[in-house]
């Protein structure tokens, strides 16, 4: 058989605006899995923000989250799990920089929620609350608070903030990061230039023995960009930023609330 890595996004792409994954989708991708295909979760959200969604479609595969900063192998695993994390010292060094334009920072592994004050992203999405229900949640100066390396920053922006501006101070400190900023709120996360959700899906197919050309990506927003851009096939969802669906090589019929995963992947596999 010619075995398929196919990597999906959550929010937007597998999930419907309820946030939940359809009937249909859910069973076809547990017919890809038995098929003998790697169904591979790959989105921003952290580990434990996943678990849930990925028992729900029972899976035997690796998770990617953290856009790639890591990649969580099953406990059965002969692999080990990649982790990547911002050290102490590199997050002082971007926080100098950024925090007079700024209104808070939040950064988060698997077990913690480091946060300047209580920010309005934890309270204005409903879904999220749920998910931080096991976190420790940290509130304070950063300076004296941070007592572990986070896998994530999110910098939560003043008004009528200067995107070249912030572009040209993280840039100036030499540190092989990245910034994108969020299309619905004013919010940036910083990233590692060599990290990404398709650099993790590399060395999952590496560690599988899935050739290069068998990777088949979906998304539907910024942090999609590279698998978009890389992956030999990539389905941007109908739902999808512009930038995306010019990247993609297809665009899905069908958008995340009406099956757009179910439809676009039946086209390649039926």
């Amino acid at each position: 058989m010619n075995k398929y890595l196919i990597s999906i996004d959550l929010d937007g792409t597998l999930l419907n605006d309820q946030k939940k994954i359809s009937k249909k989708n859910l069973e076809y991708l547990q017919q890809l899995d038995r098929r003998g295909h790697l169904v591979v979760i790959a989105t921003g959200r952290p580990l434990s923000w996943v678990k849930e969604y990925y028992q729900e479609l029972n899976l035997n595969s690796p998770i990617v989250c953290f856009n790639g900063s890591l990649i969580k192998e099953r406990d059965e695993s002969s692999y080990p799990s990649v982790y990547r994390y911002f050290p102490k010292e590199l997050i002082y060094q971007i926080w100098d920089k950024i925090y007079p334009y700024a209104e808070n920072i939040l950064m988060q592994n698997e077990k913690k929620l480091y946060q300047l004050k209580d920010d309005p992203f934890l309270s204005f999405y409903p879904w999220v609350k749920k998910f931080l229900e096991d976190y420790e949640i940290i509130t304070g100066d950063i300076y004296q608070t941070l007592n572990s390396d986070p896998l994530t920053i999110l910098i939560r922006l003043k008004a009528n903030y200067d995107q070249k501006l912030i572009l040209r101070l993280i840039n100036e400190l030499n540190l092989n990061i990245g910034v994108r900023f969020w299309e619905e709120a004013p919010y940036m996360e910083i990233y590692y230039n060599d990290i990404s959700k398709y650099s993790a899906l590399m060395e999952v197919a590496k560690r599988y023995e899935i050739k290069k050309e068998n990777i088949v990506a979906l998304g539907d927003s910024s942090n999609d960009i590279e698998m978009m851009k890389y992956a030999s096939i990539s389905i941007a969802m109908l739902n999808g930023n512009k930038e995306i669906q010019k990247l993609a090589t297809k665009i899905s019929k069908y958008d995340n609330n009406h099956d757009g995963v179910y439809y676009a992947l039946k086209e390649i596999f039926n």
